[in-house]
Order: structure tokens, then sequence, then C-alpha cells
């Protein structure tokens, strides 16, 4: 299955033009960014932060007021990594250096702005790292945002790579670097305090296997997610400050790889991640082969208590059918009718939590490339699970939508008074499904279609970097241009109202 790719887009407010849905007021920016490659955007108090790859060689910082209006903005050298809040201040991690063939490099550098005027307070390098392979960053700020840390891990792929002629030998070295990128040559931890002073440095002893990932919960502790094709997948606890494992979880899988040349690896289609409210908590989730069965799991782990609870879901294409045939238009004229798609093509896109229990967004996703032709997506419908804490489904069902475009299809939720709103791609020109979802009975509420006026027929809507307040949320639109092989951005930003 394929890892899911978004660009998240920066963006400033200064109102053109406006359109009414249903009562629900849409107002479009000025045209802000151009050349953009990648967005980070975060919220902090009342204050929405846009910040932009610009061109990779820079990192673009805007902050907006929560009505939109801008309010600063501020350029740093480097390729970035992180952006996000620590202490009252706005840190970003950059690397030092982006070129188009090696990518970034593994020498890391840290900026700290004063978040009311943009102005850069300190900067400082963190970590220099062998530039002869490529290293994997993680950065995550503690729950009291006052410390952050650095987990990186140097994989086995050479950035100097020589690739033999013809389409067989392009693949080969492409299997051999996918393979590669799950090793570890040397791993690293280090955490630093709101002056960017090092407070802890370690290097933890990492369980042998296909790496998967590294995450740390909410106490400060780091979690190992390893596999092979032996015993599975294995979950190690590192307690915080110590370099030696204190337990480790085992799930046996009998996987079969769908990747490359029959190849593929199962540390490839699933991902760790810790929970956001409890302290030892933390979860795999994925979507691959078993057998000859295509199955979607999310298991959730509690090392406190020794609770582990688990969801696996295979599906027919029967299953598929009732849910078409049951479908049932809601107070909608844009989404008359359901299609599903392919049962093999299903993955696991989102996973959502909220103190009463978990959202699960899952749909078919496709990618079709004809020779050098930039590459085209294609989904069908969503399926909505809605859990309880314990995993115990409260209900399921499907919402409608259609993508064939040339960016990654996205979805998005967000919880507000009892209630989901979910956010898919749907078709061209920026468009996309808006629906109310029940957080207790999982029924679907209300659909609407989102039409930002003013786009154009190939732009999409960047609905994983969607900001959101109380009075409605941020939308950042781009219009994709090709250049040189590489993908930008131009963007705009809409303001929509619940």
């Amino acid at each position: 299955m394929r890892k899911n790719s978004c660009y998240r887009i920066v963006a400033m407010s200064l109102l053109l033009g406006s359109a009414t849905l249903n009562a629900q007021t849409i107002n479009k920016t000025a045209d802000l960014i151009e050349g953009s490659t990648g967005i980070t955007t975060f919220k902090s108090g009342d204050q929405l932060y846009f910040a932009s790859k610009d061109n990779d060689k820079a990192v673009k910082l805007v902050a907006l007021s929560s009505s939109g209006a801008k309010k600063w903005e501020q350029s740093m050298e480097g390729y970035l990594q992180h952006a996000g809040c620590l202490g009252g201040k706005v840190l970003v991690v950059v690397s030092t250096d982006f070129t188009l063939f090696t990518r970034e490099n593994s020498t890391y550098k840290a900026y700290l702005l004063d978040s009311k005027t943009g102005k850069i307070e300190n900067q400082k390098l963190l970590f220099n790292g062998n530039d002869e392979y490529y290293t994997e960053l993680d950065v995550v700020v503690g729950k009291d945002a006052k410390t952050f840390s650095l987990i990186i891990r140097e994989t086995g792929v050479k950035r100097n790579v020589k690739v033999a002629p013809g389409a067989l030998g392009a693949m080969v070295v492409a299997k051999k670097m996918a393979n590669e990128a799950k090793e570890v040559r040397r791993f690293t931890t280090m955490s630093f305090n709101s002056s960017l002073e090092v407070i802890e440095a370690l290097s933890p002893v990492v369980p042998a296997g296909e790496f998967i990932g590294a995450v740390k919960t909410l106490n400060n502790d780091l979690y190992i997610a390893v596999c092979d094709g032996k015993t599975g997948v294995s979950i190690t606890r590192f307690e915080a400050g110590k370099e030696k494992p204190s337990k480790t979880v085992t799930d046996s899988y009998d996987y079969v790889g769908r990747g490359l040349l029959g190849g593929g690896t199962l540390g490839e289609q699933l991902r760790l991640f810790s929970d956001t409210i409890n302290n030892n908590v933390v979860y795999i989730s994925g979507s691959f082969q078993e057998k000859d069965e295509f199955v979607c799991v999310f298991n959730k782990y509690e090392f406190n208590s020794g609770n582990h609870k688990k969801f696996k879901k295979s599906f027919t294409r029967d299953e598929f059918k009732a849910f078409e045939k049951g479908y049932t238009p809601v107070n909608s004229k844009d989404f008359k009718s359901l299609e599903l798609g392919s049962t093999k093509d299903v993955e696991l896109l989102q996973i959502l939590e909220s103190d009463n229990g978990y959202l699960l967004l899952l749909s078919d996703v496709h990618k079709q490339q004809l020779g050098a032709a930039p590459p085209t997506f294609k989904a069908n419908g969503l399926l909505v699970y809605s859990m309880d804490k314990d995993l115990n489904i409260k209900s399921v069902t499907a919402l409608p939508r259609k993508v064939n475009n040339r960016s990654t299809p996205e979805i998005q939720a967000h919880h507000k008074n009892g209630t989901w709103y979910v956010f898919a791609s749907h078709e061209d020109k920026g468009r996309m499904l808006q629906a109310k979802v029940s957080s207790n009975s999982g029924k679907v509420e209300e659909i609407k279609l989102i039409e930002p006026p003013k786009v154009a027929g190939d732009s999409v809507g960047n609905i994983s970097s969607m900001l959101f307040t109380d009075q409605g949320y941020f939308l950042p639109v781009l219009d994709m241009k090709t250049a040189f092989g590489k993908i930008k951005f131009d963007v705009d930003l809409y303001q929509i109202s619940w």
C-alpha cells in the first residue's frame, strides 16, 4: 500500500470576494505564495501560523489573527523540518542545505521567534550528522511546551546512488533503497529547553528488525516499533532518560509483500503513533496483504495496564455493494450516489481521537502513472467507523466523494460540540465534501459541497493543512505548477464559516 503525502500551504488574509452556501460564508484572500514546495500549519491561542518551504532553500513564516488578518511574516534560511510553538515562542527547525538530487542534509538548526512580532530572538545549530547517508528526523514538543526533542535515525541509504540503465535497473535500485531506508545505522535522541540548550542526549539500543517508527508519549517515554519475518511487529518502551528497554510487546502477522518487484515490507505499511490524551498509550495502524486478504488494522497498546486492544478488518465486494445499495442521500443534491471502489485498495487513512472514542476514516486510493507524465490519483467514497475507547464499533457509515486528480486525495476531521466534521477531497476546482457526523450515534446529519469561488480547474483544496477556529476554518487551495520535474504551488486561502 502507499504512504499518504500531503503539502501544507502558507497564506494570509486580504478579503476580495465571497460566496454563500446555505448561510455558510466563503471568503477568498489575495494570491499569496508562488513557488512553495511544502507547508506546515499550526495554531497557538488566537494566532494562526503558516510555514512554507520557500523554493526549498528558505522558510517563510506568516502569522494571522483568528479573523484572518495578517500580523507579521519572517524568512529564515534552510529546508523546513518542523514549525510549532515552544514556551510562548515560535520554534522552526530546518536542515541547513537542500539539493534536488541529494535532498536535505543531516545538519539541523533551530530558530526561536517572538510570537507577537516575528523577530528572530535565538538561533542555534542542534545536530551535525553524517551527510553520506540519509537521516530521518522527528521533532517532538513536550506536553508543557517548554522542552522539545529530536529523534534522529541514520538510514542505510547513501546519497550518491548509481542507477543501472533501463527501467529494470531503476526498479532494482529503488527496491534496494526502500529496504535500506528501514535500516538503523545510528539512532539518537536529544532534548532541549526553551533556550535551545541541550538537557539530554541518548543513544537507545534499537531492537533488531525493520524500522517502523519511534514516538514519545506525554511523559517523555520513548517507544520504538520494528518488524521482522519471524516474530512480527514488536513495540519496545524506553523509560524517560534510559537507553535500555523496559518492556516489549510483540504481535505476529503472516504478511505478503505487495511492493516493487513483488517485494514490499510490512514496515512500509504500518505507522506508530502516540496517544494525545493519556500517558504510555501507543498505536499501530496500517493496511497490507495477509495471506489472501487485504486488511486494515488499528491496535491500541496500554503499557501501564498491559491491556492491548485490536481492530482488524478486511472487506468483501458484497459488503461494498450493500453499502452502495443502502446509501440514502442526505440533504444534498450534489451527492446522490455512493461508489466505494476496489476492496483491494482500501487504506486506513486517518484516525482521530476525542475524549469518548475514535473516528476511523478509510477509502480506496489508487495511483496511476503513464511513462514520464505526472501521476494522477483516483479515490472513491469514505467508510467512517465510530469506536469507543476499547475499540468497540459504535457505528459504520459511508460518505460519497469522487477524486481523479494530480494531487493525492486528502481527508480531515474536527471534533466540535459533540459532532465530527469530516472533510474530503471531491472532484476538482478546490471542491470538497463537508459532513456532520454525530460522535454518539455515528449518524450522518448533514452533507455539503464546499465550492470555493474563483478557483482554477486543476486546483485542489489542501485539506490536511486546514486550521480551525470557533467561527469556522481556513482552507488553503493549491494551483499546481510543474517545472523541471518538481511540483510547486501558487496558493490562495479561503476563510469558511461553520
